[in-house]
């Protein structure tokens, strides 16, 4: 498989700003989480490697996938203790924290992430940008986007060529952020996708697999990795109001190794909205 001119020319760019030894994974802020003022950082992965990921990216024999990763880890600890003892410093509220059944196996491939960027000085800025130009960005490949400030997901965002993002704490999001510009807002229910609705929020929502509320929504499509297996990088859809808030809104069946740990809860949300209507 070669690989994609793209990542070659990362690599370039990376000697050429004289990383020597390319990384698999490197920090791009560090930082207090918005959620609870720990300290946090976000990484960057993929950058001349590829994604092994198959519902993210496409390769083939001819082909290697243009994704890089974005990871919002803790800094200080391994991912899979931060989830155990149910920190909010890069997930926040997410019932998937509370009830465990996040998708996210926390000990594989963001354990390796935190290993490898943890210890690294923070990329420039500028280097960021040329890195990410034209690549499929993928933000929150564990983590949350919310945890960090919106612009260094802007950072990574504003020159790709596609991004695909998902924020479970989009109903304490500033209404003026600009993270609703480039992520979706993951739901677990209709009445969480119709309050986020009228927040102005494109909605990612998941539905138990024997749920009765899978045609609740006229504006809303099946993720194209579990209809059609077109992987995120082929598809583009779950980019939030990146084209001025037009999309559909995407479903999908509840997924994951921990995925019969799933629950809806909409008892938070009933005083936001009640709020949100005065």
């Amino acid at each position: 498989m070669p690989t994609h001119p793209l990542k070659l020319r990362n690599r370039s760019l990376l000697r050429s700003n004289g990383y020597n030894r390319i990384l698999s994974a490197f920090p791009i802020w560090k930082g207090k989480s918005l959620l609870d003022g720990s300290n946090i950082m976000v990484c960057l992965s993929n950058i001349t490697t590829k994604c092994s990921n198959e519902k993210i990216a496409f390769n083939s024999k001819e082909k290697q996938d243009d994704v890089l990763q974005v990871w919002y880890l803790k800094e200080d600890e391994a991912p899979q203790k931060v989830f155990n003892s149910k920190q909010k410093s890069v997930c926040g509220d997410c019932q998937h924290l509370k009830d465990r059944s996040c998708y996210v196996v926390w000990f594989q491939a963001p354990l390796a992430v935190w290993k490898a960027a943890k210890d690294k000085p923070v990329l420039p800025a500028t280097l960021v940008k040329q890195l990410t130009k034209d690549m499929f960005i993928r933000l929150g490949a564990a983590g949350d986007p919310a945890a960090a400030p919106a612009w260094v997901s802007r950072m990574v965002s504003e020159n790709a060529r596609a991004v695909a993002g998902y924020t479970h704490q989009w109903h304490k999001v500033a209404p003026d952020s600009s993270l609703k510009d480039f992520v979706m807002a993951s739901v677990d229910s209709p009445y969480q996708a119709q309050l986020a609705h009228e927040l102005g929020w494109r909605t990612f929502r998941t539905e138990p697999e024997n749920g009765k509320n899978w045609d609740a929504f006229r504006n809303e499509i099946e993720c194209l990795a579990e209809s059609d297996g077109y992987s995120c990088d082929r598809c583009g859809l779950c980019n939030g109001n990146r084209r001025n808030g037009k999309g559909k809104n995407i479903k999908i069946r509840v997924h994951g190794v921990h995925s019969g740990k799933y629950k809806q809860n909409d008892n938070k949300f009933y005083s936001i909205r009640r709020e949100n209507h005065k």
